[in-house]
């Protein structure tokens, strides 16, 4: 039950019922172990940790399935080591809680618990407890104060007052009264608290709507295109494959065409999602064939930037030179591989204006510990051998100052341009640009909190960022839930940050989100293709989030942490 509560509670269900029910499933279970049973707590944690992940994140089996190229006993093997590896919080929860029953009160070890394994305890695929509130605009918009750490400690809370009353009303023989509610001294500061959280809440909400209209209104608006093209898998099998590659790029290149020339307003940006074009590079210092330079990818970009006179944001495989220095002093000149989000600004030039720094274990890249071993490789085929840097900038793009006259007809342009990028670049002069900023994040990079925010601030003391950029390949874990799943963690980026989440994705969901976490576009489902026209105030919000981040929360573990230290050693017959 557990873990369909949790798949109900995400996205695209969305429903906030269905996680109170799964945390008052949660205390249920947490009360009935005890500490006479460890190898039954054991085996209920682990059957726990396993059951949620089926079924609430069957796609991980998916993923598995396509990046290894396994079978289905290999898979499923896999798929349980993923589970009590990367999603041991759960079994964590259920050991650490009979070990601290007899140490502290039930509220504080349980927020300690739960908080503290979403926080402290690594995840491959990120996901929290205040994820499961989504559904919900108040609480979801309080995660402009605390973040989705912020969201879980407010969730959390509810949930424990309301388990807590029923409880106390259930075992009480006299019955249920409204009267015993209110004003007996127990209950009634349930009640309270019942009453209080989402009034705090809801009063939050709408002071965040109002400042956000507010905001909108006096800002400058910019346009933006997102295309998505639902292409298939891109396998190492198809690197070779024409058809493939030359579908990826006709798709590409026509609804991109297809943006400028429907757009109600000229188009400022133009953004492909990732590995709408796999494989390839357009960057023309590493023309040799194991690098595969394509000379038609590149004429598309530019080709794209020359009809909208736009700035065209593109994802691929870039690289750079590097040097390592060997364990006996001498210097190794290295080529890296890098996932990038590259420029095609109106002048045609090039510019790498992002590369990415969470690569995602086991699909781009696999841990240098493990790769020693040499099965590794041989178990993971789709694994790629992606660097990331040390610092990655501050995206950027630039726009004409004149909205007029933008687009020029396509028919008018000699196609032979695909093939020649650098003679359609000469025919177009330089003309004066003004840039923009934002945050840039590729594919589930969106996922940790921590990380966005940090970008979000450090471009706050100079740069006006405008919106978070977030383009998405999905495809390899399906097209269904996780989809889902994944836009509704990145959607509590928009709100933490305050700013606009642009989001591209290549197999869904395609979708603008704006800073109280609303869909401010159309929404380009899962398989589908199709083009995204949004309109957005080029503005921010900020909220104390981005202040202060995760501190406050660190604050109440670190304060339970210390209680319960004083609370062991003061404890009578204390180990």
């Amino acid at each position: 039950m557990a873990g369909l509560g949790i798949r109900a509670s995400l996205e695209p269900h969305s429903c906030v019922a269905a996680a109170f029910v799964t945390f008052f499933l949660f205390f249920y279970l947490l009360r009935s172990t005890d500490k006479d049973s460890w190898l039954m707590v054991l085996l209920l944690g682990m059957a726990t940790s396993l059951w949620i992940t089926i079924a609430g994140f069957g796609w991980v089996f998916t993923g598995v399935r396509n990046i290894t190229g396994l079978g289905i006993p290999g898979s499923i093997l896999a798929f349980t080591a993923y589970t009590l590896l990367f999603n041991g919080k759960i079994l964590l929860l259920f050991l650490l809680n009979v070990w601290l029953k007899p140490r502290l009160p039930e509220y504080p070890r349980l927020l300690f618990l739960f908080l503290g394994g979403d926080i402290l305890l690594y995840q491959l695929f990120p996901w929290y407890w205040g994820n499961l509130f989504a559904g919900g605009e108040i609480f979801l918009r309080f995660a402009a104060v605390l973040g989705v750490h912020g969201v879980s400690l407010a969730g959390f809370t509810l949930a424990y007052l309301g388990f807590h009353l029923a409880d106390g009303l259930w075992k009480n023989k006299s019955g249920f009264s409204i009267k015993k509610i209110l004003f007996m001294k127990r209950e009634g500061w349930i009640t309270g608290g019942i009453l209080a959280i989402p009034l705090i809440l809801f009063i939050h909400s709408e002071i965040l709507e109002y400042r956000w209209k507010a905001t909108a209104a006096t800002a400058k608006n910019v346009t933006l295109g997102l295309v998505q093209t639902s292409i298939p898998i891109g396998r190492e099998r198809e690197k070779d494959n024409r058809d493939y590659i030359q579908n990826s790029m006709e798709l590409a290149f026509n609804y991109a065409v297809k943006i400028l020339m429907t757009s109600p307003n000229p188009v400022d940006l133009l953004v492909f999602p990732e590995s709408s074009i796999p494989f390839h590079t357009t960057n023309q210092d590493f023309t040799q064939p194991e690098y595969m330079y394509s000379r038609t990818f590149h004429g598309i970009m530019s080709m794209v930037a020359y009809i909208g006179k736009t700035s065209v944001l593109y994802n691929e495989t870039d690289f750079v030179h590097t040097v390592k220095k060997n364990p006996d002093g001498t210097i190794r000149k290295l080529v890296d591989s890098r996932n990038s989000l590259t420029l095609m600004n109106p002048a045609l030039e090039r510019v790498s204006v992002y590369q990415k720094k969470h690569l995602l274990p086991f699909g781009e890249y696999i841990p240098s510990v493990l790769e020693e071993f040499f099965f590794f490789r041989r178990m993971l085929p789709e694994a790629g051998n992606f660097t990331s840097p040390a610092h990655p900038p501050i995206g950027h793009y630039d726009v004409l100052p004149s909205r007029e006259g933008r687009i020029t007809d396509p028919k008018s342009i000699p196609m032979e341009y695909l093939q020649n990028p650098d003679e359609l670049k000469a025919s177009r002069p330089p003309g004066k640009t003004e840039r923009h900023y934002f945050v840039a994040t590729l594919c589930y990079e969106a996922m940790f909190p921590e990380y966005v925010r940090s970008m979000a601030a450090s471009a706050a003391e100079g740069k006006p960022v405008e919106f978070i950029l977030n383009p998405v390949n999905d495809a390899w874990f399906g097209n269904g839930v996780e989809n889902y799943q994944h836009l509704n963690s990145a959607r509590f980026r928009a709100v933490e940050n305050g700013l606009h989440l642009v989001r591209p994705a290549l197999s869904g969901v395609s979708v603008v989100v704006d800073p109280t976490g609303k869909n401010v576009s159309r929404v380009l489902h899962p398989g589908e293709r199709g083009i995204i026209t949004a309109t957005i105030p080029a503005a921010r919000l900020p909220g104390l989030f981005l202040l202060w981040g995760t501190f406050p929360v660190y604050l109440v573990l670190a304060g339970i942490f210390i209680f319960a230290w004083r609370a062991l050693y003061r404890r009578p017959g204390a180990e």
